[in-house]
């Protein structure tokens, strides 16, 4: 089980540091948009948001008594900011 909750915890690391490193995100003024709010919300950017929610709604069935769960968590790294889409903490780190 603890290698099921690592490796998840691994591929949302590498989702978030690749799109991060290439600069995607999508832009709210794009096609194929879907309204969301205000605004219209591209394609890529629904995706990702439905993809963060899945993460966390995966991981959050296989948390444990005491385990904690933060998302879009801010960092400065390098004097670079990044957000961090899912945090897991728990008596092991």
């Amino acid at each position: 089980m603890i290698y099921i909750t690592v490796a998840v915890i691994v591929a949302v690391f590498v989702i978030i540091f690749f799109a991060a490193a290439t600069g995607s995100g999508g832009s709210s003024s794009s096609g194929g948009g879907f309204f969301w709010g205000t605004h219209f919300e591209d394609a890529a950017r629904r995706a990702g948001r439905r993809g963060e929610n899945f993460a966390a709604q995966t991981i959050g069935r296989i948390m444990r008594e005491g385990d904690r769960m933060f998302t879009n968590v801010c960092i400065e790294v390098d004097g670079r900011k990044t957000e961090l889409d899912i945090v897991i903490v728990n008596k092991y780190g």
